[in-house]
Protein backbone atom coordinates (compact mmCIF):
# COMPACT_ATOMS: atom_id res chain seq x y z
CA UNK A 1 0.00 0.00 0.00
CA UNK A 2 2.88 2.38 0.78
CA UNK A 3 4.42 1.70 -2.63
CA UNK A 4 1.12 2.13 -4.46
CA UNK A 5 0.45 5.39 -2.60
CA UNK A 6 3.90 6.76 -3.39
CA UNK A 7 3.55 5.95 -7.10
CA UNK A 8 0.04 7.39 -7.33
CA UNK A 9 -1.70 4.06 -7.91
CA UNK A 10 -3.82 4.78 -4.83
CA UNK A 11 -5.27 8.19 -3.90
CA UNK A 12 -7.40 9.42 -1.02
CA UNK A 13 -11.16 9.77 -1.21
CA UNK A 14 -13.20 11.45 1.54
CA UNK A 15 -16.94 10.91 1.82
CA UNK A 16 -18.91 12.93 4.32
CA UNK A 17 -21.35 11.26 6.73
CA UNK A 18 -24.92 12.46 6.49
CA UNK A 19 -25.68 12.41 10.22
CA UNK A 20 -23.97 11.96 13.57
CA UNK A 21 -20.78 13.38 15.03
CA UNK A 22 -18.57 11.51 12.61
CA UNK A 23 -17.47 13.81 9.78
CA UNK A 24 -17.00 11.04 7.23
CA UNK A 25 -14.76 8.29 5.94
CA UNK A 26 -11.26 8.41 4.45
CA UNK A 27 -10.57 5.70 1.88
CA UNK A 28 -7.76 4.71 -0.51
CA UNK A 29 -8.92 4.01 -4.06
CA UNK A 30 -7.58 3.93 -7.60
CA UNK A 31 -7.64 7.31 -9.42
CA UNK A 32 -9.97 5.91 -12.08
CA UNK A 33 -12.40 4.62 -9.42
CA UNK A 34 -12.35 7.99 -7.65
CA UNK A 35 -13.10 9.83 -10.88
CA UNK A 36 -15.93 7.42 -11.69
CA UNK A 37 -17.41 7.77 -8.20
CA UNK A 38 -17.30 11.58 -8.09
CA UNK A 39 -18.63 11.82 -11.68
CA UNK A 40 -16.91 15.16 -12.18
CA UNK A 41 -18.23 16.61 -8.91
CA UNK A 42 -16.05 18.14 -6.19
CA UNK A 43 -14.69 16.04 -3.35
CA UNK A 44 -16.00 17.06 0.10
CA UNK A 45 -13.68 19.01 2.36
CA UNK A 46 -12.86 16.80 5.39
CA UNK A 47 -12.05 19.86 7.52
CA UNK A 48 -15.29 21.70 6.82
CA UNK A 49 -17.82 21.44 9.70
CA UNK A 50 -20.84 19.31 8.87
CA UNK A 51 -23.26 22.13 9.58
CA UNK A 52 -21.86 24.28 6.77
CA UNK A 53 -20.69 21.52 4.42
CA UNK A 54 -23.44 22.29 1.94
CA UNK A 55 -23.08 26.08 2.19
CA UNK A 56 -20.62 28.27 0.29
CA UNK A 57 -17.45 28.93 2.32
CA UNK A 58 -17.49 32.20 4.21
CA UNK A 59 -14.29 33.98 5.15
CA UNK A 60 -14.69 35.32 8.66
CA UNK A 61 -12.42 37.95 10.21
CA UNK A 62 -9.88 36.48 12.61
CA UNK A 63 -9.45 37.83 16.11
CA UNK A 64 -6.70 36.85 18.56
CA UNK A 65 -7.79 35.00 21.69
CA UNK A 66 -7.54 36.97 24.92
CA UNK A 67 -4.57 36.13 27.18
CA UNK A 68 -5.33 33.33 29.67
CA UNK A 69 -2.84 32.92 32.55
CA UNK A 70 -4.59 29.80 33.90
CA UNK A 71 -3.56 26.22 33.17
CA UNK A 72 -6.26 24.04 31.67
CA UNK A 73 -4.32 20.78 31.63
CA UNK A 74 -6.57 17.78 32.18
CA UNK A 75 -9.82 19.59 31.45
CA UNK A 76 -12.31 17.73 29.29
CA UNK A 77 -12.62 19.57 25.98
CA UNK A 78 -14.53 16.79 24.23
CA UNK A 79 -11.74 16.27 21.70
CA UNK A 80 -10.29 13.16 23.37
CA UNK A 81 -13.73 11.56 23.55
CA UNK A 82 -14.20 12.11 19.84
CA UNK A 83 -10.76 10.67 19.01
CA UNK A 84 -11.52 7.62 21.17
CA UNK A 85 -14.56 6.71 19.09
CA UNK A 86 -14.16 3.51 17.06
CA UNK A 87 -12.97 4.19 13.53
CA UNK A 88 -15.27 1.47 12.21
CA UNK A 89 -18.57 1.11 14.04
CA UNK A 90 -19.95 -1.40 11.54
CA UNK A 91 -22.56 0.98 10.17
CA UNK A 92 -23.01 0.96 6.36
CA UNK A 93 -21.62 3.89 4.38
CA UNK A 94 -24.42 5.95 2.86
CA UNK A 95 -23.31 7.19 -0.57
CA UNK A 96 -26.76 8.31 -1.76
CA UNK A 97 -25.88 12.00 -1.46
CA UNK A 98 -23.18 11.53 -4.09
CA UNK A 99 -24.55 8.80 -6.31
CA UNK A 100 -27.82 10.68 -6.80
CA UNK A 101 -26.09 13.72 -8.30
CA UNK A 102 -26.01 14.13 -12.04
CA UNK A 103 -22.51 14.47 -13.54
CA UNK A 104 -21.62 17.68 -15.38
CA UNK A 105 -22.68 17.79 -19.06
CA UNK A 106 -20.22 15.96 -21.26
CA UNK A 107 -18.45 14.17 -18.40
CA UNK A 108 -17.44 10.57 -19.03
CA UNK A 109 -15.67 8.15 -16.73
CA UNK A 110 -14.11 6.47 -19.79
CA UNK A 111 -13.19 7.62 -23.28
CA UNK A 112 -12.68 5.05 -26.05
CA UNK A 113 -10.42 6.51 -28.75
CA UNK A 114 -8.42 4.58 -31.36
CA UNK A 115 -8.70 1.38 -29.34
CA UNK A 116 -7.59 3.06 -26.11
CA UNK A 117 -9.81 3.07 -23.01
CA UNK A 118 -8.78 6.32 -21.34
CA UNK A 119 -9.86 7.25 -17.78
CA UNK A 120 -11.94 10.40 -17.58
CA UNK A 121 -9.56 12.14 -15.18
CA UNK A 122 -6.73 11.83 -17.72
CA UNK A 123 -8.81 13.64 -20.33
CA UNK A 124 -9.80 16.28 -17.77
CA UNK A 125 -6.11 16.80 -16.93
CA UNK A 126 -5.36 17.30 -20.64
CA UNK A 127 -8.19 19.82 -20.97
CA UNK A 128 -6.96 21.73 -17.92
CA UNK A 129 -3.46 21.88 -19.38
CA UNK A 130 -4.83 23.08 -22.74
CA UNK A 131 -6.75 25.85 -20.98
CA UNK A 132 -3.61 26.95 -19.11
CA UNK A 133 -1.60 26.99 -22.35
CA UNK A 134 -4.26 29.11 -24.02
CA UNK A 135 -4.13 31.54 -21.10
CA UNK A 136 -0.34 31.72 -21.43
CA UNK A 137 -0.60 32.43 -25.17
CA UNK A 138 -3.19 35.15 -24.52
CA UNK A 139 -0.81 36.79 -22.02
CA UNK A 140 2.00 36.67 -24.57
CA UNK A 141 -0.18 38.54 -27.09
CA UNK A 142 -0.60 41.42 -24.64
CA UNK A 143 3.15 41.84 -24.01
CA UNK A 144 5.58 43.81 -26.20
CA UNK A 145 7.73 41.92 -28.69
CA UNK A 146 11.04 40.60 -27.46
CA UNK A 147 12.94 42.71 -29.99
CA UNK A 148 11.27 45.88 -28.72
CA UNK A 149 12.17 45.00 -25.13
CA UNK A 150 15.79 44.21 -26.09
CA UNK A 151 16.26 47.51 -27.91
CA UNK A 152 14.61 49.55 -25.18
CA UNK A 153 11.63 50.64 -27.29
CA UNK A 154 9.23 48.93 -24.86
CA UNK A 155 9.21 47.34 -21.46
CA UNK A 156 6.94 45.26 -19.22
CA UNK A 157 5.89 46.07 -15.70
CA UNK A 158 6.76 44.06 -12.61
CA UNK A 159 3.13 42.91 -12.31
CA UNK A 160 3.09 41.72 -15.94
CA UNK A 161 6.32 39.81 -15.42
CA UNK A 162 5.00 38.13 -12.27
CA UNK A 163 1.75 37.16 -14.01
CA UNK A 164 3.70 35.71 -16.95
CA UNK A 165 6.02 33.69 -14.71
CA UNK A 166 3.10 32.40 -12.63
CA UNK A 167 1.28 31.28 -15.80
CA UNK A 168 4.44 29.52 -17.00
CA UNK A 169 4.83 27.67 -13.69
CA UNK A 170 1.17 26.60 -13.76
CA UNK A 171 1.63 25.12 -17.24
CA UNK A 172 4.74 23.25 -16.08
CA UNK A 173 2.91 21.89 -13.03
CA UNK A 174 -0.08 20.68 -15.05
CA UNK A 175 2.15 19.15 -17.73
CA UNK A 176 4.14 17.26 -15.08
CA UNK A 177 0.93 16.03 -13.40
CA UNK A 178 -0.37 14.71 -16.71
CA UNK A 179 2.96 13.10 -17.70
CA UNK A 180 3.23 11.25 -14.40
CA UNK A 181 -0.38 10.00 -14.28
CA UNK A 182 -0.39 6.30 -13.28
CA UNK A 183 -2.41 5.31 -16.35
CA UNK A 184 0.21 6.71 -18.75
CA UNK A 185 2.89 4.85 -16.81
CA UNK A 186 1.02 1.56 -17.12
CA UNK A 187 0.57 1.46 -20.91
CA UNK A 188 2.94 -0.31 -23.29
CA UNK A 189 2.90 2.49 -25.88
CA UNK A 190 3.17 5.87 -24.07
CA UNK A 191 3.46 7.83 -27.33
CA UNK A 192 0.32 6.28 -28.78
CA UNK A 193 -1.48 6.78 -25.49
CA UNK A 194 -0.62 10.49 -25.43
CA UNK A 195 -1.91 10.88 -28.98
CA UNK A 196 -5.15 9.15 -27.96
CA UNK A 197 -5.49 11.42 -24.91
CA UNK A 198 -5.05 14.49 -27.14
CA UNK A 199 -7.72 13.17 -29.53
CA UNK A 200 -10.07 12.41 -26.61
CA UNK A 201 -9.61 15.97 -25.32
CA UNK A 202 -10.62 17.31 -28.75
CA UNK A 203 -13.72 15.10 -28.68
CA UNK A 204 -14.57 16.34 -25.18
CA UNK A 205 -14.30 19.94 -26.37
CA UNK A 206 -16.60 19.17 -29.31
CA UNK A 207 -19.16 17.58 -26.96
CA UNK A 208 -19.02 20.64 -24.68
CA UNK A 209 -19.53 23.03 -27.62
CA UNK A 210 -22.48 20.95 -28.83
CA UNK A 211 -24.10 20.94 -25.38
CA UNK A 212 -23.57 24.70 -25.08
CA UNK A 213 -25.12 25.31 -28.49
CA UNK A 214 -28.26 23.36 -27.53
CA UNK A 215 -28.79 25.23 -24.27
CA UNK A 216 -31.69 27.71 -24.35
Amino acid sequence: MVRMTATGELVTLFMRARTGRRRGWHMWVKPSDKAEFLQGGPEPDPYLPTSIASSPPTILPTEPLPPDPHCHYGEDTGIRAELARPRDDGAPIDASDWLSKEPPPGYRSRWNVDGWEIPGDVVEARLTLDSALQHLAALADTLPAGADIATGRADITHAEREEWLAAQEECKRLAAALATHPWLGSVSDPFGARRAVFAAARKAQAVELTNTAHQP
